[in-house]
């Protein structure tokens, strides 16, 4: 049996004007490999190690995060201050993309700091399905969703 092959992009949204962390994308830790880097980078290197992923795209409002993720070569769309949410400057971001894709993985910008990540890539599962694997359990989204949202 053959896996259909699925377009699969990953959202990071990331915004500057949190009102518990101001410019928390822009701080810059020691990560596991001992390199100080900004939030957003490590976030991003989460992204694009993912199997499977054709894209990662960092979705903001701001300048100094485009700027930040230029410095590190991230693709970044620009989005409308007036999103609320992460959610809604996801959806903003994939109308600005080429093509939309069959499953977007939203990928909170502070996803580094979670101890629950992506592992072990995906396959296709029963019936078509698409699965990507995560640590502690499956998430599966069927292909003729297409535009699905993966959290």
């Amino acid at each position: 049996r053959r896996c259909r092959t699925m377009s699969v992009v990953i959202m990071i949204p990331a915004r500057y004007a949190s009102t518990r962390f101001p410019g928390k994308p822009c701080i810059s830790f020691r990560g596991a490999d001992g390199v100080s880097r900004p939030l957003i980078e490590h976030t991003w290197r989460l992204g694009i190690s993912v199997p499977g992923g054709d894209a990662v795209y960092v979705a903001t409002d701001d300048d100094r995060i485009a700027n930040t993720c230029a410095e590190f070569g991230a693709k970044v769309v620009m989005t409308q201050p007036t999103c609320r949410k992460g959610t809604e400057r996801r959806a903003e971001a994939l109308q600005a993309i080429d093509e939309l894709p069959d499953i977007i993985v939203n990928l909170q910008g502070d996803a580094p700091l979670n101890v629950a990540l992506f592992s072990g890539g995906s396959d296709c599962g029963p019936a078509g399905q698409y699965r990507v694997r995560g640590r502690d359990a499956g998430l599966e989204v069927r292909p003729d969703h297409a535009g699905a949202v993966a959290e």
